[in-house]
C-alpha cells in the first residue's frame, strides 16, 4: 500500500471484533502447541514401542527417530506454500486449511500401528502446524503499536496448550499402560470444532482486504499478475533484502536446536529422573515460560525489537548450561525452571525475527518473502537436524546439545549488535 493512502480508506474491524478474533486465534495456537508438544514429550515410549521392543539397539533406535523427525522440516517447504495460498486466495482461507490439516494429522496418529506410519501422521500434521497462519492473522489484526503484545498474548495461550500435554501425559500414560495415543484426541476433537467456528464467524483480514480493495479501485496502477518464481524473483530484488535475510538468518541461528531438543530430551531427562519427576520439570518448564513471554512482548514493544532479540540470545546459552548442571544435580525444581527459561528463549529468537521481517517487507511481498525464507530455513534444519542425529551415534545427549546451541547463539548476538535495524511500531501498510 501506498504511503499515500488516507486512514479513513483502511478497512478496519470494530475493537470487539478484533478481541474475539485474538482469542480464537489464541485457541489455535493452543491446539497448534498442544499438538506439537505431545510428540516431543513420548519419544521414549515411541520408540520403546515401534523400535526398541523389536530389536533395534537403543543408540540405533534414537538415531533413527532423530533421522524420521529431520523429515519434518522438510514437509515445511509444501506447507510454506499454504502461506502463498494466504496471498493468492486470503487468510481466513489459508487458516481453515491449516486447522483442517492439523485435525487429519492427529486422526492418522492415533490409528499408527507401526513406526512408519507414525512418522507419515507426524509429517501430515508437521506439514500443517508449521504454515502458523494464525500468527500471520494476528500480525496483520492487531493495533500496531501493540502489536508484538497481541502476538506474544496468542503465543502465551499456545502454553496453556503445551502445559496440558504433561498433565495429559501423566493421566493417560502408566507404566502398564502407555495409551499415549489418547493424548492426540484432544486436538482431533478440538480441531473439528474451531475449523467450523472459523468458516462460520470469521472475516478475512482486515490489511488484506484493505490492499485487495486498492488493487480493485485502482486497476490502472497494478502490475500484471506474475508466477511465484517470478515473484521471488522480484523480492530478492528489493533494496532491504540484505537486512530481511540476515534477520531470518539471526532467527534461525537461534532456533536451529530446536527439533534436537524435542527428539532428544525427554530421553535425556527419562534417563535422569523418575516418571512424574519428568511430568513436573515439564509443567514447571511451561509455567515460568508464560511470564517470560510477556516480559519479552513488553519489551519488543517498548524497548525495540532488537533489544527483546538481544534478550533471549543471551538467555540461550546462559540457561542451557544451568540447565544441564541441575540435571546433574538432580533438582528437579530447578531443572524446570532452567529448562523453561532455556527453551521459550528459544522460541521466543525466531518469533521476534518473524515480526521484525514482517515489518521490513512490503505487504505485496510478505507472503512471497515468507514462502521464499520458508523454503531456505527448511534446508537449513534439515541438514542440521541430520548431523545431529548422527551425532547421537557417538555422543552424549549433553554434548549434542552443547554443539547445536552454543556457537549458533554466539553468531546470532553478534548479526544483531551489527546488522540488524530497529522496526518498532512500523505501520504495515506503509512499508515500501
Amino acid at each position: 500500500m501506498e504511503n499515500n493512502q488516507k486512514e479513513e480508506d483502511r478497512i478496519s474491524y470494530t475493537k470487539k471484533y478484533i478481541y474475539y478474533s485474538a482469542a480464537i486465534l489464541g485457541f489455535i495456537n493452543l491446539i497448534d502447541i498442544f499438538m506439537s508438544n505431545i510428540g516431543p514429550l513420548v519419544v521414549s515410549f515411541v520408540v520403546d514401542e515401534f523400535l526398541i521392543s523389536r530389536g533395534v539397539p537403543e543408540n540405533m533406535a534414537y538415531a533413527q527417530y532423530g533421522l524420521a523427525m529431520a523429515l519434518v522440516p522438510l514437509v515445511g517447504l509444501i506447507s510454506v506454500m499454504i502461506k502463498y495460498l494466504a496471498d493468492k486466495y486470503g487468510r481466513k482461507f489459508a487458516l481453515v486449511i491449516n486447522v483442517a490439516g492439523m485435525t487429519l494429522g492427529a486422526l492418522l496418529i492415533i490409528f499408527a500401528q507401526d513406526f512408519w506410519v507414525y512418522v507419515i501422521g507426524t509429517l501430515l500434521g508437521g506439514l500443517f502446524l508449521a504454515a502458523d497462519i494464525q500468527l500471520l492473522f494476528i500480525n496483520e489484526e492487531a493495533p500496531k503499536e501493540k502489536r508484538s503484545q497481541f502476538v506474544n498474548a496468542i503465543r502465551i495461550v499456545g502454553l496453556v496448550g503445551a502445559l496440558l500435554v504433561p498433565i495429559f501425559r501423566g493421566i493417560f500414560i502408566t507404566s502398564s499402560n502407555p495409551n499415549w495415543r489418547a493424548l492426540f484426541l484432544l486436538p482431533l476433537i478440538a480441531g473439528i470444532a474451531v475449523t467450523l467456528i472459523v468458516i462460520v464467524t470469521f472475516k478475512e483480514s482486515s490489511v488484506y482486504l484493505t490492499m485487495k480493495a486498492q488493487k480493485q479501485a485502482n486497476p490502472d496502477q497494478q502490475k500484471e499478475k506474475i508466477s511465484f518464481f517470478k515473484a521471488v524473483k522480484a523480492s530478492l530484488k528489493l533494496q532491504n533484502f540484505r537486512i530481511i535475510f540476515l534477520t531470518f538468518l539471526t532467527g534461525f541461528l537461534g532456533v536451529m536446536a530446536g527439533f534436537t531438543f524435542r527428539s532428544y530430551w525427554e530421553p535425556f531427562l527419562s534417563q535422569n529422573f523418575e516418571f512424574n519427576e519428568v511430568n513436573m520439570i515439564y509443567i514447571t518448564r511451561y509455567l515460568i515460560s508464560i511470564p517470560l513471554g510477556a516480559a519479552v512482548g513488553l519489551i519488543n514493544d517498548k524497548v525495540g525489537r532488537k533489544a527483546g532479540l538481544l534478550t533471549t540470545l543471551i538467555m540461550l546459552p546462559v540457561f542451557l548450561i544451568l540447565c544441564l548442571i541441575a540435571v546433574q544435580s538432580k533438582s528437579m525444581i530447578l531443572t524446570g525452571i532452567f529448562y523453561g527459561l532455556f527453551i521459550y528463549s528459544l522460541w521466543l529468537t525466531p518469533a521476534t525475527t518473524g515480526t521484525m521481517v514482517n515489518e521490513l517487507t512490503p505487504t505485496q511481498y510478505r507472503g512471497t518473502i515468507t514462502v521464499f525464507l520458508g523454503i531456505v530455513y527448511v534446508a537449513l534444519l534439515v541438514v542440521t537436524s541430520v548431523i545431529f542425529a548422527i551425532l547421537v551415534l557417538w555422543l552424549s545427549f549433553e554434548m549434542v546439545f552443547f554443539i547445536a546451541v552454543i556457537p549458533g547463539c554466539l553468531v546470532a548476538i553478534l548479526l544483531t549488535i551489527k546488522a540488524l535495524p530497529e522496526t518498532k511500531a512500523t505501520d504495515l501498510t506503509k512499508v515500501e
